[in-house]
């Protein structure tokens, strides 16, 4: 079958990894639908933080993504002032 591939908005408090026997956090692979291949996503995000995060079943484009061949750019928020040694 075909690869799968989503572009999920990652929401605040889940986890990029497939499981965590130590955390009740729930992971971003329980909002995807059932495949019958192993989803993965590219690159990762952290518990808290929330924004576009790419989940496939295609291993070629993970390796791709994650390669670092692949430029990548941030936006952050900041409240409040930044002092220079921030």
């Amino acid at each position: 079958s075909s690869p799968l591939t989503f572009l999920l908005n990652k929401p605040p408090n889940t986890l990029c990894s497939h499981s965590d026997p130590t955390s009740s956090v729930p992971t971003v692979y329980s909002l995807l639908p059932a495949s019958p291949k192993k989803w993965h996503t590219v690159g990762r995000l952290d518990k808290k933080t929330t924004g576009a995060l790419l989940c496939t079943t295609d291993t070629k484009l993970v390796e791709y993504g994650t390669s670092g061949s692949v430029e990548k750019r941030y936006r952050a928020v900041c409240m409040g002032r930044l002092g220079e040694e921030q």
